[in-house]
């Protein structure tokens, strides 16, 4: 239900192309199981998708730019993303839900 609702909020955003909702799809698969981080590599991503490396840099600046993820970039190792501030609420109201039915 989380995920339909993060894939619902990225659909209606008609200033995202399919490129970036796909290589969010994408980014969010990987994420941990808290739903947290994500951390698979540009290559990882663009080999999955059969595009450039630089179409998936390009779709993730777009994403981080208008708050979908955020990227946290370490040298020399694969960038770690999050949710942006536009759908963490989401994942927040999500755990405040499941607290309450446990």
């Amino acid at each position: 239900m989380f995920y339909q609702k993060m894939l619902n909020v990225l659909i209606l955003d008609q200033s995202l192309g399919r490129s970036e909702i796909v290589v969010f799809c994408l980014i969010a698969n990987h994420m941990d199981k808290d739903g947290q981080k994500s951390y698979p590599s540009t290559a990882t991503l663009a080999f999955r998708l059969g595009v450039s490396r630089r179409m998936i840099q390009i779709a993730i600046a777009n994403l981080k730019t208008r708050g979908y993820i955020d990227v946290l970039q370490r040298k020399r190792q694969v960038s770690i993303y999050s949710l942006g501030p536009k759908l963490r609420p989401l994942l927040q109201a999500e755990v405040v839900r499941s607290n309450e039915t446990s």
